[in-house]
């Protein structure tokens, strides 16, 4: 699974181009993959506009692009800050043997269910932030720095707190 790749294709395909031509305040700002079998190829590129506070997602799966409409989104007080996939530098598969063995070594009795990770810039590190969602309705949550791979953070806690 290489994401810089993707990103590339992406940028390439005449959906994506079309589109930027009447979206050019729009930047990219995250890729959403969730790693079950329903999804599995399946890329969510966001691209953030700061000054309408949208975001869009294309949904690359391997035959067809697709692309949501405008949305509002959720988040904290702090801004979206674009991805630079360029800063990227340990791959996918990197980033989640680590979180696995993190969450081996912290939270061994936790009975997986589903995993998902998101790419993000967060305070000038782009990073892996991998959540696993846990038969017994918990999340557990493991950041790793893109660059580098070292766990930045990683917490446990319930559904409801992972809003």
């Amino acid at each position: 699974m290489d994401i810089k790749k993707t990103v590339e294709q992406l940028k390439k395909s005449n959906e994506f181009k079309t589109w930027q031509k009447d979206h050019p305040d729009f930047y990219l700002a995250h890729i959403f993959v969730m790693k079950d079998e329903a999804n599995k190829g399946t890329f969510q590129i966001g691209y953030y506009n700061p000054s309408k506070d949208k975001m869009i997602t294309f949904i690359i799966s391997s035959d067809k692009i697709d692309i949501t409409g405008e949305q509002e989104i959720m988040k904290s007080k702090q801004t979206i800050a674009e991805l630079d996939i360029d800063k990227i530098k340990i791959l996918t598969e990197h980033a989640l043997d680590i979180a696995k063995k993190c969450r081996e070594e912290k939270y061994s009795k936790e009975i997986i269910m589903k995993t998902f990770f998101i790419i993000q810039e967060i305070e000038g590190i782009p990073v892996f932030n991998i959540t696993y969602l846990t038969q017994g309705f918990k999340t557990i949550n493991i950041k790793i720095n893109a660059i580098d791979g070292t766990v930045i953070k990683h917490t446990i806690g319930t559904i409801a707190e992972f809003s």
